[in-house]
């Protein structure tokens, strides 16, 4: 899992998260943003990086996450820049960026 942006709301997902169990990188333009984070044995969080948007998205994206959750004061054109499973944006990063989500096909028998 990974959490991008460190303000108020992307430190409680880890909060929450860590509490569940889950091992969690985090990622951020603002290097003071890790000093928030405890990484290491012990806490939920197992790395950090911090550094320019083309730094951060190209930590993200060798990362290999199953989830990427994009905190909601991340500026849209930073989500874009952080692709979701299977290299496509996720349903998370499309939202933020303002993407249509996939065509939904109604059940079989619904009208529609």
């Amino acid at each position: 899992m990974g959490v991008v942006g460190l303000g108020r709301t992307g430190l409680a997902v880890v909060d929450v998260l860590g509490a569940y169990g889950a091992r969690i990188a985090v990622f951020d333009t603002r290097e003071e943003a890790l000093d928030d984070v405890r990484v290491g044995p012990g806490g939920p969080v197992v790395s950090a990086v911090a550094g320019s948007d083309e730094a951060v998205a190209a930590a993200v994206g060798e990362a290999g996450l199953d989830l990427l959750i994009v905190s909601p004061g991340v500026p849209r054109h930073r989500a874009r820049a952080a692709p979701g499973r299977a290299g496509g944006p996720g349903d998370l990063e499309r939202d933020r960026a303002g993407l249509a989500p996939p065509a939904r096909h109604p059940p079989r028998g619904a009208p529609g």
